[in-house]
């Protein structure tokens, strides 16, 4: 008897030892700390695309300069400011963390860019201890340096469509997010430093650098292109794409500058985003794109021509009027790049959608399974897919080259 209630203690100890390690686990689990991640954008002047609560990009540039306290690691295609214009502010805060707090900046830019502005780009050398360096990726790819990020202290990272220029800050709709992880900061710095020492000596290393993989149950991760010029552990942007789209189970809603099956620069087509897409509408996916008006120029107005004829595809072409005050060059577009699948997965990124895009040219794009932040982007794009300057494609009419 003494021997059966004891074995029935220890059981009973054994069940409730089991219990709480159950509910520990289960509670770690339920407590794993998520990624802080936050919505930025920019907005034409004299619309009303901005979403309530969301901050600037040029407001956040700035805080996130002003909170640096040791680096700033930077890459774009070029630099383009005005007097009085938004990207001052942007530069003031950059020298007043190199002079004031000695922050170390670096600074990468596109070759076929670089003399946008070159009053602002000697604004830029004259950060005091300021690194720059001028990639040219086409000698290597083919393609261009088309990326837009910034990581600071190594622990947080920025990454959209916006340019450094002052109309992506004033004139021009824009996505990005700013994203706080050590992980993820280091996985673009891995980037940035072989782009870095590339800009250098104009040559891919013989053994591409590795990265941290993302972890296996990551709901915010990164993704880039060219894959021949992308760090090891770091997954494509088109085969990233082509996964989220095969899964898709209800929505997709994309919004792009532009996207084109043409070969940019060389005759014939490249199907694989062509046939993805029909494919995802064929499973009963409904599929919303919207491009600007700059999709409008031959041959690539052919490819959003042809979708819009397939069932469950529509497009829209988005053409924001110009200030009252006349027309500022290559200003008043839809310069996001973003896509919303299901309502609960958000795609951000810096590139169009071509394969000189997705194969040749250097982009970064981050997927974030949260339903919170898709809400917010689903809301910036539908806003402006129901705006009355934002039409269906017409299959029957000659587009003029947009001026841009």
């Amino acid at each position: 008897m003494k021997s059966t209630l004891k074995n029935s203690f220890f059981i009973t100890l054994l069940c409730l030892f089991g219990c709480v390690s159950s509910q520990a686990m289960s509670k770690r689990r339920s407590q794993k700390t998520e990624t802080p991640v936050t919505i930025i954008q920019s907005v034409p002047e004299g619309t009303n695309l901005a979403i309530a609560g969301v901050e600037s990009t040029k407001d956040a540039w700035v805080r996130l300069i002003d909170n640096s306290r040791e680096t700033i690691d930077i890459e774009q295609m070029y630099v383009d400011g005005k007097e009085g214009q938004a990207l001052e502010p942007v530069i003031a805060a950059l020298k007043r963390a190199a002079t004031e707090r000695k922050v170390k900046v670096r600074f990468i830019l596109s070759k076929n860019m670089i003399d946008t502005n070159k009053a602002t780009l000697e604004q830029i050398k004259a950060v005091p201890g300021l690194e720059l360096r001028v990639i040219d990726i086409g000698k290597i790819t083919g393609g261009i340096q088309h990326s837009k990020y910034w990581i600071f202290d190594g622990k947080t990272i920025c990454v959209g469509s916006n340019n450094t220029d002052w109309k992506s800050l004033t004139q021009i709709v824009e996505t990005g997010v700013v994203i706080e992880s050590t992980r993820m900061a280091a996985q673009l710095k891995s980037i940035f430093d072989l782009d870095f020492e590339v800009a250098k000596t104009g040559k891919p290393p013989e053994v591409m650098p590795e990265a941290l993989e993302n972890e296996s149950d990551a709901d915010v991760y990164l993704v880039a292109s060219p894959p021949k010029m992308s760090p090891k552990n770091i997954k494509g942007s088109f085969d990233e794409l082509t996964s989220l789209l095969k899964n898709a189970h209800t929505s997709v809603r994309i919004t792009l500058l532009d996207m084109s099956t043409y070969l940019f620069g060389a005759p014939g087509e490249w199907k694989d985003l062509d046939n993805l897409l029909r494919e995802t509408a064929g499973r009963g996916v409904k599929v919303q794109i919207l491009v600007s008006h700059w999709n409008t120029e031959k041959p690539e107005v052919t490819t959003i021509k042809e979708l819009s004829k397939v069932k469950n595809i529509e497009v829209k072409i988005s053409t924001i009027p110009d200030l009252a005050t006349g027309h500022v060059p290559y200003s008043r577009v839809n310069h996001s790049k973003f896509m919303v699948v299901d309502d609960s997965l958000l795609w951000v990124g810096t590139s169009n959608w071509s394969k000189g895009y997705f194969m040749d040219t250097r982009g970064i794009e981050i997927v974030m399974k949260r339903p919170e932040l898709a809400k917010i982007a689903l809301e910036s794009f539908i806003r402006l897919w129901n705006e009355p300057y934002t039409e269906f494609v017409d299959v029957t009419k000659d587009y003029p080259k947009p001026i841009k």
